[in-house]
């Protein structure tokens, strides 16, 4: 699996790009995250409940699990632990965002 970036996230990430979402794309799937969808797979690969993402994110449990069935569409599983596999396959693919310590903030 291909991994990477676009321009448009890097660069919103920058203070640039007028707004534009970021996404990461997985070349040869077709399979576009934003940068949230992919916070949210990275905590429930890590075994985090939709509370504990909710709380890390600071965003509602509804809020969490509209993500949730967003991403399972956009990636094509239906259950909880075939998300949190392919986010497995996520993490090792992807480095950590920068100021990231792999910890959940209280």
């Amino acid at each position: 699996m291909v991994v990477g970036l676009h321009a448009e996230g890097a660069q919103r990430r920058a203070g640039g790009g007028g707004g534009v979402p970021g996404y990461l794309q997985i070349a040869g799937q077709g399979v576009h995250l934003t940068d949230r969808e992919v916070q949210v797979v990275r905590l429930v690969a890590e075994g985090y409940t939709n509370r504990e993402i909710s709380q890390a994110l600071g965003l509602s449990e509804h809020t969490i699990k509209n993500y949730m069935f967003r991403v399972f569409d956009k990636v094509g599983v239906s259950s909880r632990v075939e998300l949190a596999i392919y986010g497995q396959s996520l993490l090792q693919t992807v480095a950590p965002p920068a100021n990231d310590t792999g910890e959940m903030a209280s």
